[in-house]
């Protein structure tokens, strides 16, 4: 048997080991290029994943708005999308180009507040109920049109009946000519009768209203006369520090010392917004330097019963103190003295709508029973004119007016109307209070009763 040297196998060995070496070198080598090549191809995967994940996220890229598209491999999923918003714009504002702003600034310039398919469908809504109304009224038109037709006709056949008619009468007034001639001129010389005595009333009431005027002059020159020797009498009669009598009595003081009972009612003529003085009790009442009557507070009556009254106090002196037993005088009120009422015109007193003369004689007797006198004549003697319900200015008649009712209503109405407002302005320059009938009656009572 050969014997194996044991040289060669030492050397099998060594080149093994060199081969394996270099082997472990080369797939080391092969290993770090290849790491290396990894982490490039992650980084530039992450690059591509964040680049991508600026047009989408992943979840949208597998949404099911996204996922059909994928499924066209001739445009990409961007494409499409560019496509579908282009076609968009272009059926929303007719411009596939135009900017997101731009867009939302054209919607709100339309007003839409939702979505533009529900502003259409609101659009459409009222287009179809527009049309409808159109169409309504189109039938309305046409039935209007009818109706204006047969109006016509109906018209035409009046015409034609009331051209018939005048023939006729022109007929008839031909055959009796003379007779209508004869009747127009009674008519004429009616008519020329009554403007003949239109201008004479027309010219009587002038004339009137002259005398009324130069009586209202002579009135006023009275007045101030009258005046006059009032002033006189109170300055020879009141003098500063001359005594007078009070006129009232405080009863009692209430509503926190604002208001005061006094001892005057309805039957001592007291009235509505009648002041009086107020002076201390037992202390003398005199007029001041001013030749006035000044007391330490002055009341004003606001409401009246028959034998009392309640007066707010409308002045007060600093520190004065209002008590019962307290006097109040006023140098005009007079409680004994006798007013005189003139009254003019009719009266509705229960409101039934139409004024009658039953109720100015109840009204002169609501007078009788106050203690005043009912005079016949408005002068400067008189304290009240008490006037009933204003006439109305009569319309003028048309010129060609013959009934002779007519002008005699119209006469009457117009002098009825001008007394009115004469009297009044006479009242008024006499200064004279004018009373209708609701402010007459609270002073009487009337509504106390």
């Amino acid at each position: 048997m050969a014997r194996v040297r044991s040289g060669g196998g030492g050397a099998a060995y060594a080149w093994s080991l060199v081969f394996f070496g270099a082997g472990f070198l080369i797939c080391l080598l092969l290993a770090i290029i290849f790491f290396t090549q990894v982490n490039g191809a992650n980084e530039r995967a992450a690059e591509a994943e964040g680049e991508l994940a600026r047009f989408a996220t992943p979840a949208q890229r597998t949404g099911p708005s996204v996922l059909p598209l994928l499924e066209n491999r001739g445009q990409t999923v961007v494409g499409q999308l560019l496509d579908e918003n282009g076609t968009l714009k272009a059926v929303i504002v007719g411009d596939r180009q135009v900017s997101a702003d731009a867009l939302n600034q054209s919607i709100n310039n339309l007003g839409v507040t939702g979505t533009l398919v529900n502003e259409v469908n609101t659009l459409r809504a009222e287009l179809q109920a527009a049309q409808q109304s159109v169409t309504q009224a189109q039938q309305a038109r046409d039935a209007a049109t009818a109706n204006a037709q047969a109006a016509e006709a109906a018209s035409n056949q009046m015409l034609t009946t009331f051209r018939q008619t005048m023939t006729e009468l022109k007929n008839q007034v031909g055959e009796q000519g003379d007779a209508a001639t004869d009747y127009l001129g009674k008519i004429n010389a009616m008519e020329a009768a009554f403007t003949q005595q239109i201008v004479a009333i027309r010219a009587d009431m002038q004339q009137q209203l002259s005398e009324k005027d130069n009586q209202i002059a002579g009135l006023q020159r009275e007045a101030r006369q009258l005046e006059n020797k009032l002033k006189e009498r109170l300055s020879s009669q009141l003098t500063i520090g001359q005594n007078t009598d009070p006129d009232a009595r405080i009863v009692s003081v209430f509503d926190d010392g604002k208001r005061v009972y006094i001892d005057r009612g309805l039957r001592d003529r007291v009235m509505l917004g009648l002041t009086f003085e107020v002076f201390p009790s037992g202390e003398l009442i005199s007029l001041d330097e001013f030749d006035e009557l000044r007391g330490i507070a002055t009341i004003q009556v606001v409401d009246i019963s028959e034998t009392s009254s309640i007066a707010n106090i409308v002045r007060k002196q600093r520190g004065a103190t209002i008590k019962a037993g307290d006097v109040a005088a006023n140098l005009a009120y007079n409680p004994n003295a006798e007013p005189k009422f003139y009254v003019y015109g009719d009266f509705d007193i229960d409101n039934r709508g139409e004024a009658t003369l039953a109720d100015r004689q109840r009204i002169e007797n609501m007078i009788t029973r106050y203690g005043g006198a009912v005079v016949e004549q408005l002068g400067p003697d008189v304290d009240f004119l008490v006037l009933g319900q204003e006439p109305a200015l009569p319309e003028q008649p048309p010129e060609n007016t013959t009934d002779r009712t007519i002008l005699q209503a119209f006469v009457q109405a117009t002098q009825d109307y001008e007394t009115y407002q004469n009297l009044k302005a006479e009242a008024v320059a006499l200064g004279i209070p004018v009373l209708n009938q609701n402010r007459f009656l609270p002073l009487v009572g009337y509504y106390q009763r």
